[in-house]
């Protein structure tokens, strides 16, 4: 009687020995989603071999320090990219997640037109003045409510030409181009309609149709300026 169940259960105690065998040597594999990070601590650098075993042939190293992305480990071996490295040089950087996130890096990007002018570069550190078609400001080119332009607009103390137009120096931009700047909590977008000296530097000035409202604006200085030509 005991043999016939002992026959009777051989079979099932077979079966049991041999998951229990595979089980011990399973290649456990690392989700996309839990992949590790680890650093190399080896002065002499890690052997990195065809398989998770010394073995296994060497098909490269990793410097000391390095860091590598683990994506499955079995019996203290640890599968990379590159191959099969032994787990006891390496130490875990991270415990976060590897993932990837459709998030988009906030754009650094310059508008490329501007009133159908393409952009051509920014010019840093611009020194911004204002001036109107005065005599005080403008001398021999002014009849005193206008004033004659190197591109040849003729610029009037009113209202209708108010922030439209700039004289600049050579650094800046050419005579026809369009400049945008910030100055005074207000964007400005205008063209450059006359020359300044190149001495001046970087410099705009920037046509208000007011000698009072000139004064008012002030100056500006150390303004980035988009130039589009």
């Amino acid at each position: 009687m005991k043999n016939s169940l002992l026959r009777k259960m051989l079979p099932i105690l077979l079966t049991l020995t041999i998951i229990f065998s595979l089980a011990s040597i399973v290649t456990i594999p690392v989700s996309a989603a839990t992949a590790q990070t680890y650093q190399v601590k080896a002065n002499s650098g890690l052997n990195i071999r065809k398989g998770p075993g010394t073995n296994y042939g060497v098909v490269g190293a990793y410097k000391n320090k390095a860091k590598i992305t683990v994506t499955q480990t079995k019996n203290g071996w640890c599968k990379t990219s590159k191959g099969w490295v032994s787990k006891n040089y390496l130490t875990k950087v991270s415990n976060t997640a590897t993932t990837t996130t459709n998030k988009k890096p906030a754009s650094t990007t310059t508008s490329t037109t501007v009133n159908g002018k393409k952009y051509k570069k920014t010019v840093n550190n611009v020194k911004v003045t204002a001036y109107c078609a005065c005599h005080s400001c403008n001398g021999y080119w002014s009849s005193g409510s206008s004033t004659q332009t190197a591109i040849g607009i003729i610029l009037r103390n009113n209202s209708s030409y108010a922030n439209k137009y700039c004289a600049a120096t050579p650094s800046v931009g050419n005579l026809g181009d369009t400049v945008t700047f910030k100055a005074k909590g207000k964007t400005y977008t205008v063209k450059i309609v006359d020359r300044l000296g190149s001495s001046y530097g970087n410099k705009i000035d920037l046509f208000i149709p007011n000698h009072s409202n000139c004064y008012k604006f002030g100056v500006q200085y150390g303004t980035p300026v988009k130039v589009y030509r």
